[in-house]
């Protein structure tokens, strides 16, 4: 029989072990609590996959099977809203553990972790308002397309247009909204999107799909590599037995969001497209064998034009050579004939009319006795030798300037500046030193007639009120620059084949082993640039 005092006893033990009881179940319950691991997961637009709803809550596939799981794993969810651009930033940056939603590609498997399973199978089409015309993606000539930027349809469907050599006015939008918004308002003729996103809001919006689908492409969860993979090694443990199970979260999600099973079923016209495009590639085929032997025959046809071609280029080549030496030995023999002409007026010619003039200053000074007809008619005589001794100067000088041979180069393009403006009214500003030492007659005289083909040019075509020209050495080479302040010559003008002021000076710089350049001045005007390198000794005159 147990004492009143035994029972006390046992009651005050029996409350003490109910107390300690109480403490452990707490401390449990509140290390349950603290241990919750707090997992930072991406939340976007891309409805019906991922998306927020009009009361702000977090909706979707991508958000259905995150949240079972998590109940499994013990996680405390904590969602991070963005666009897709930041919450990839954000990813890398390690501020998000988790981006659900993202499309599976080479590029990305190198710096992120995929779950092993996908959850939906996406591809691109195009969407186009259904008022629209376009038909085909080589329609998009000239337009304007829109596009996501970082989607991963974006650069797969633009390479392809490249290839298509299809160029249109690509605008690159944040995310899907304002895409199908600017399309439906024709601010945009084309966009390009997921079917997924196209086939919800396409459908909203009365827009119509161009038959035309690419690049297929699984969507999973993904994490950065180097600390994301624990999170997806936890969602492995639970999606493959969520696939296979048709009463799962998985599958009731696909049935609230998509209307169907997981079991995606391809458009109508993909078959018997499918079939059109076997046909076209066996008829392909065929054409293929017939084209290669057509093109082996006319391969050897064109083997052997070519052959004949490059025989007859080589008999051109060398019949142009031997017309050029031609030329050259022409153009010398030219200015030799000139330089004699030239003497032989200077000398004989000029020192004749000299005489005249001189005995008839003295047949003036001889008269005893003032007649003024007579002293009129030697007026004239004198005035007519004076003008007749200017005109054999002048055509003396033309022939062969004798500056040149007397005096050098540079006092020659000196003299010849000066009479140009004396003669046209065109200011030369002439400037720099450069002896001819080591430059042949050839050459002096190519020299000179080049400049004098310049100034020439200058005058009749240029428009111009001034001339620059400047002459120096540059190593053993002789400078010449021509710079006017004209209209400038055009390309077309440089092009044409009856240029034969243009051509002459081309070809009398090649003869005498110079280079030459002739264009359009960037600041205005037409430059003549030439260079002649100096023949090791002076001229052998």
């Amino acid at each position: 029989m147990v004492t009143g005092k035994e029972a006390g006893r046992r009651e005050r033990v029996a409350r003490w072990v109910c107390a300690a009881l109480c403490v452990v179940v707490w401390t449990l319950c509140a290390s349950s609590v603290q241990a919750r691991q707090v997992v930072r997961v991406g939340l976007f637009e891309d409805q019906p996959q991922i998306f927020v709803d009009e009361n702000g809550r977090p909706q979707g596939l991508f958000i259905d099977v995150i949240e079972h799981i998590a109940q499994q794993e013990d996680w405390q969810i904590r969602y991070v809203y963005g666009t897709w651009a930041e919450l990839m930033a954000r990813l890398r940056q390690r501020t998000i553990d988790i981006l659900p939603a993202m499309y599976y590609s080479e590029d990305r498997d190198s710096e992120f972790v995929f779950s092993a399973e996908s959850l939906l199978i996406d591809w691109g089409q195009i969407y186009v308002s259904r008022h629209s015309d376009l038909r085909t993606v080589l329609d998009l000539e000239g337009k304007r397309l829109g596009v996501v930027k970082g989607n991963v349809f974006t650069e797969p469907f633009l390479s392809m247009l490249r290839q298509f050599e299809v160029t249109c006015d690509v605008v690159r939008y944040d995310e899907h909204g304002n895409l199908f918004r600017d399309v439906e308002r024709g601010d945009v003729d084309a966009i390009v999107v997921g079917r997924y996103a196209g086939f919800l809001k396409g459908r909203k919006r009365k827009l119509k799909a161009i038959p035309f689908i690419f690049h297929p492409t699984n969507i999973h969860y993904a994490a950065l590599r180097g600390g994301g993979e624990p999170y997806i090694a936890a969602i492995d443990r639970y999606l493959g037995d969520m696939k296979a199970n048709p009463d799962s979260v998985y599958h009731a999600s696909l049935r609230k969001w998509f209307g169907y099973a997981d079991e995606w079923r391809l458009p109508a016209w993909v078959v018997p497209s499918a079939i059109a495009a076997a046909g076209v590639l066996v008829l392909l085929f065929v054409l293929n064998v017939v084209l290669k032997r057509q093109v082996s025959l006319k391969t050897r046809e064109l083997s052997d034009a070519n052959r004949e071609l490059e025989r007859s280029n080589r008999q051109l080549r060398a019949s142009r050579d031997e017309i050029r030496r031609l030329i050259v030995y022409q153009q010398a023999r030219l200015e030799e004939d000139r330089r004699h002409v030239a003497r032989e007026i200077h000398d004989e010619l000029g020192q004749d009319l000299t005489v005249i003039k001189i005995r008839l200053a003295f047949l003036e000074k001889a008269l005893d006795e003032p007649r003024v007809d007579l002293e009129e008619k030697v007026g004239f005589l004198q005035a007519m030798t004076d003008r007749a001794i200017d005109s054999v100067r002048s055509i003396a000088r033309n022939l062969r300037p004798g500056h040149l041979d007397d005096l050098g180069l540079e006092a020659a393009l000196l003299w010849h500046a000066r009479d140009f403006a004396e003669r046209t009214g065109i200011a030369v500003d002439m400037q720099g030193h450069a002896d001819d030492a080591g430059l042949t007659r050839e050459q002096k005289t190519g020299v000179y007639r080049i400049f004098q083909e310049s100034l020439t040019n200058v005058a009749r075509h240029a428009r111009a009120g001034g001339v620059r020209v400047r002459l120096g050495r540059a190593g053993d080479d002789v400078h010449l620059s021509v710079l006017d302040d004209g209209a400038g010559i055009d390309a077309a003008a440089l092009a044409r084949t009856d240029a034969y002021g243009l051509m002459g000076m081309r070809e009398r710089a090649l003869a005498i082993g110079g280079t030459i350049d002739i264009r359009a001045h960037e600041h205005g005007g037409t430059l003549v640039d030439l260079h002649v390198p100096a023949a090791g000794t002076k001229d052998g005159e």
